[in-house]
């Protein structure tokens, strides 16, 4: 005979969403709408009182509520990627302003509206990120290599100035032979 060993009961990897709330298939629209507005998951969840992970729990199991969230996040990302688009490239909107003195009249005005630096930089980060790295990382470290030291904050303006004072030049120090006559 031999020995059976007596399997250890299922453990769960990380705890589901409680089924605080039940799943209504008519509110999609409504959580769509949500998601339109840029809500995340747990956004949502707050709306509508559910714990947290419900909204991932029920996007695996009801496969319209999926769809109605991409879709609203799809719609909400075109516009802020639109939006975008327009302010990195500058726009013509129409505006209303009063014009006159003692009998004043609304009048459509056409307003331009320059392109935006960082919005151009910001469009280029994300579209050409080997062209246009978003941010630039300098680290600074001490002789050898080694990690900058400092103990107070003299030590701090010392090593700053280290960085930003030019170096002497020892070519330039030399004492030049003065020319023959």
């Amino acid at each position: 005979m031999g020995i059976h060993k007596r399997k250890k009961p299922y453990k769960r990897a990380k705890p589901l969403g409680r089924p605080d709330g039940v799943y209504l298939p008519n509110h999609e629209q409504l959580v769509k709408l949500i998601c339109m507005r840029g809500a995340k998951d747990e956004e949502i969840e707050m709306v509508y009182g559910l714990g947290p992970g419900t909204i991932q729990k029920w996007r695996e199991y009801y496969p319209g509520l999926d769809k109605a969230i991409e879709q609203g996040r799809t719609v909400a990302d075109g516009q802020v990627l639109f939006s975008l688009f327009k302010t990195a490239n500058g726009f013509h909107e129409y505006e209303e302003q009063a014009v006159g003195g003692k009998t004043p009249r609304v009048l459509k005005v056409k307003r331009y509206y320059r392109p935006e630096f960082l919005a151009q930089k910001h469009w280029l980060a994300s579209r050409k990120k080997e062209d246009w790295p978003a941010m630039e990382r300098r680290e600074f470290s001490g002789p050898n290599g080694n990690p900058m030291k400092v103990e107070s904050r003299n030590d701090v303006i010392e090593a700053i100035l280290g960085l930003v004072t030019p170096k002497k030049d020892p070519e330039k120090e030399k004492p030049q032979k003065e020319p023959k006559a």
